[in-house]
């Protein structure tokens, strides 16, 4: 990655994962080498273990480019805020650079989606997630970015 150029707003390695654990959407940014033009789509991510994972369905423009290149950037706005007698915007974000790994294994595919629906919906109970989770497994995408390097700024 580049150098930041406000560097005293460059946050550290690691409080860069701690923003990304709290990203409720992210923008995946990628490149469809057929059309020669980029396309980028917001998601809900499940992080863990220096690991992004979404969850799609099994088709559409997404899988399509990933498939041909799975290079992505990654960003995620996680706070903002307009001051406006300063003229600025309080902000958290971060910029990862990743590729795309498509999760194959149907015991890692329903481990990821317990960890969704822990994230997304902590108030249903387990055994009701189970039932959806089986009942969706096979019709679900998962996908895996390792995050391969990672750098946020804020201005607090």
């Amino acid at each position: 990655m580049v150098e930041m150029r406000k560097i005293k707003r460059k946050l550290s390695e690691v409080e860069a994962y701690e923003l990304i654990s709290k990203a409720k959407e992210i923008t995946i940014s990628m490149y469809d080498i057929e059309k020669a033009e980029p396309y980028a789509v917001i998601v809900n991510p499940i992080y863990f273990d220096k690991n992004i994972y979404i969850h799609c369905a099994k088709e559409g423009q997404k899988i399509d480019i990933l498939k041909k290149n799975n290079n992505v950037c990654i960003t995620s706005i996680i706070k903002s805020d307009i001051i406006e007698n300063k003229y600025t915007t309080a902000y958290e974000s971060v910029v990862i650079s990743s590729h795309a790994t498509f999760i194959e294994n149907k015991e890692e595919k329903v481990a990821i989606l317990n960890k969704l629906c822990e994230i997304f919906t902590p108030s249903n109970n387990s055994e009701m997630n189970q039932k959806i989770i089986i009942s969706a497994v096979d019709n679900t995408t998962i996908i895996k970015f390792p995050i391969e390097s990672i750098s946020a700024k804020a201005n607090r």
